[in-house]
């Protein structure tokens, strides 16, 4: 319906949805990040990163050994797939600092991640063996940003496969990877902060992290950066 107000985040196809900020999501002080959607994937923390009550709540994972460890119960939603979308909230406290949240075996180059790595880029993959990932540019400032990436395996080239947005707009990519048309079965526990056989652990602040058994659509991912932006100061 034209001039439809939409006044909450996407739900079809949600399988993981985490908000520091909702107190059915986390407590301070808390070991436990429950998991807000229906699949009820709750995660362990490792090592207590900071909470902080700026954004109405956010986590501060400090690089060294702070993680969240929700299983394989996330990627069991969709392993063996076409689609998928991943997205979180994140602002890194330096430029050279790295956020990565997803299922990946880095010795095997096996599984799905959306990183901003120390190097300036935002790093999108899908992989079952290989170098498969899009690569984005994204300048670091001490600001949040709302990172997403969207799979869609039955697009035609490595740009459309795999999209890169951030706050609600498509960056322009590398697309020199995901050329797999399905997420691998031979999937990791997810993790936020940190991935296995990979020595490098996140250091910034985090605020929410979501993932769709679905692609999201450029509108809708630009809805679910208009929910939340005015929590991170946009």
């Amino acid at each position: 319906m034209a001039g439809k107000v939409l006044n909450k985040i996407v739900t079809d196809g949600l399988v993981f949805n985490v908000d520091a900020a909702n107190p059915k999501s986390f407590i301070s002080g808390s070991t436990v990040w429950n998991d807000l959607s229906t699949y009820i994937n709750n995660g362990i923390i490792y090592n207590a990163p900071t909470f902080s009550s700026s954004n109405n709540g956010i986590l501060l994972f400090d690089g060294t050994n702070e993680y969240v460890d929700f299983g394989t119960t996330p990627t069991n939603t969709i392993r063996g797939g076409s689609q998928f979308t991943i997205s979180y909230w994140v602002k890194k406290i330096a430029s050279d600092r790295d956020i990565i949240v997803g299922s990946w075996n880095h010795s095997v180059r096996q599984g799905f991640f959306l990183e901003w790595y120390t190097d300036g880029n935002i790093y999108f993959g899908n992989s079952a063996g290989g170098t498969n990932n899009n690569v984005a540019p994204l300048t670091w400032t001490n600001g949040w940003y709302q990172i997403v990436g969207v799979f869609d395996g039955s697009q035609a080239t490595n740009a459309t496969k795999g999209k890169i947005y951030v706050n609600g707009q498509l960056l322009n990519q590398s697309a020199s990877g995901l050329n797999t048309t399905v997420v691998t079965n031979s999937l990791t526990k997810f993790y936020v902060g940190f991935v296995e056989n990979y020595n490098l652990y996140s250091n910034t602040y985090i605020g929410d992290v979501l993932l769709y058994n679905r692609a999201l659509s450029a509108t809708e991912v630009l809805q679910n950066y208009n929910i939340t932006k005015k929590r991170y100061g946009y």
